[in-house]
């Protein structure tokens, strides 16, 4: 069971990197200066919570590897584990305050993506005019 929580662990990783990388939207230009210190915590939080999550991984190989002490050790990564949960907590809080009180993402306001998009559509009914 230890390996296979290992690989879940790693697996998890894996998605929140590609969360926070290649599916992570970037906020637009034109958003209010309140909503970018919002986001720069949010993205702040979410780098702390992606390395320390790395490294709670790598300190769970570690110990399953060379089958260290395991209740001292695993108290190490428990701690380590707990440290990335209340990093993950602050992101969200964060990520809830972009969408809920700065009005980031519910119907694409703000978002650079939607804004590209929006400009293209633009653009393109003013050629067919």
């Amino acid at each position: 069971i230890r390996w296979a929580t290992f690989f879940i662990m790693v697996a998890g990783f894996l998605f929140a990197l590609a969360a926070s990388t290649l599916f992570h939207s970037e906020l637009a230009l034109t958003a209010p200066k309140s909503a970018w210190i919002v986001f720069q915590e949010h993205e702040k939080f979410a780098r702390y919570t992606l390395w320390m999550a790395g490294i709670t991984v790598v300190l769970k190989g570690i110990g399953d590897f060379f089958k260290f002490n395991r209740r001292i050790y695993d108290v190490v990564v428990l701690a380590a584990a707990l440290t990335a949960t209340t990093f993950i907590y602050r992101a969200a809080l964060y990520g809830a305050m972009l969408t809920h009180i700065e009005g980031v993402g519910p119907q694409g306001n703000y978002l650079a993506h939607e804004e590209v998009g929006k400009k293209k559509k633009d653009s393109e009914s003013r050629d067919n005019k």
